[in-house]
């Protein structure tokens, strides 16, 4: 997959750290869990089809085929070649489990690791980082936050796939 952007104003890259964490609602479950020490990154992008690639098209039928064993769609129809996503990162402290805790947001929705349908997300968020990650015009902190966010994603599918 190759991304192509037509200006810096297509990306967004952003982090925030909160120190004293923060419970995050889960509308899916319809639970919360607090996340201590938590870091949340979102970076936005918007994909196109053309010469260098079908990438738009790429990720349309990626969600599409997912939708069909779930009933998360994350397309936005309003601008269904802009996609955002957010990921949550927490080390544990100050929760009452002291070990690495990560959530990720694809268009605003939730996106969970727990069945093999779900790598297919997965691997295009990697991909959708790792790429924005090569482009020469990001920063040196833009890039570094990128690759923080692909480490987090591929953390989390290694650890699904050694379970």
């Amino acid at each position: 997959m190759k991304i192509s952007f037509t200006g810096l104003n297509n990306i967004y890259i952003g982090r925030k750290n909160y120190p004293d964490g923060i419970r995050v609602y889960d509308d899916v479950t319809k639970s919360s869990r607090h996340f201590g020490d938590l870091y949340v990154v979102r970076m936005r992008g918007q994909l196109t089809d053309d010469t260098f690639g079908k990438d738009l098209t790429e990720y349309i039928d990626t969600v599409v085929d997912y939708l069909d064993d779930t009933d998360i769609d994350y397309i936005n129809y309003e601008t269904p070649d802009v996609v955002q996503l957010e990921v949550g990162y927490s080390t544990g402290k100050g929760t009452k489990k002291q070990a690495p805790l990560a959530f990720f947001n694809l268009n605003g929705k939730p996106v969970r690791l727990e069945k093999n349908k779900d790598l297919a997300i997965f691997t295009f968020m990697a991909k959708f980082t790792r790429l924005i990650g090569k482009d020469p015009n990001l920063s040196d902190d833009a890039k570094d936050i990128v690759k923080f966010i692909n480490e987090v994603i591929n953390g989390s599918a290694v650890n699904f796939i050694d379970r």
